[in-house]
């Protein structure tokens, strides 16, 4: 139905960009209907009035809970894999049984790591944080790639 994005620092506007590919279109010499795609980063007044009364760590359950229904995918960004508002966005998510997708970096034994389904989440082989953000990126484009080109053959 929908995709949700969230992530912290470089992993939110990794979240804004690919949000951005799946509503607007990665190919624009392909054209395709929109995905309804949001990045949960991008709401200043929510997170501030959120973090202020509640803490940080809500930030992305919190609009899951309020927005989120089956048939969505939460997709999620945390290159050290321990990302505390990322760790309750995907409970939260499996909570209202929403498909979710980390990507994260080699840390095997991080939060996300031990609480994941192994099938829901990509690893990238690295612990340097502007190496695994790249990869992300490519991996993020190869994904929504792939999806419009399944698209674009109906």
């Amino acid at each position: 139905n929908k995709i949700m994005f969230c992530g912290n620092g470089g992993s939110a506007a990794e979240s804004q960009h690919m949000a951005a590919e799946y509503a607007a279109t990665l190919d624009s010499k392909r054209p395709r209907d929109g995905y309804a795609a949001i990045a949960l980063t991008t709401d200043t007044s929510f997170i501030t009035a959120w973090s202020n009364d509640f803490g940080f760590d809500g930030i992305f359950s919190r609009q899951i809970s309020s927005i989120g229904n089956q048939g969505d995918l939460v997709i999620c960004y945390s290159t050290s894999g321990n990302s505390k508002n990322i760790l309750k966005a995907v409970i939260q998510a499996k909570k209202q049984k929403i498909n979710y997708l980390i990507f994260t970096g080699s840390n095997k034994k991080s939060s996300l790591a031990k609480f994941s389904d192994k099938k829901n989440i990509l690893y990238v082989p690295s612990s340097h944080t502007p190496i695994i953000q790249e990869v992300h990126t490519m991996l993020g484009h190869d994904i929504c790639y792939n999806i419009e080109q399944f698209t674009n053959k109906k």
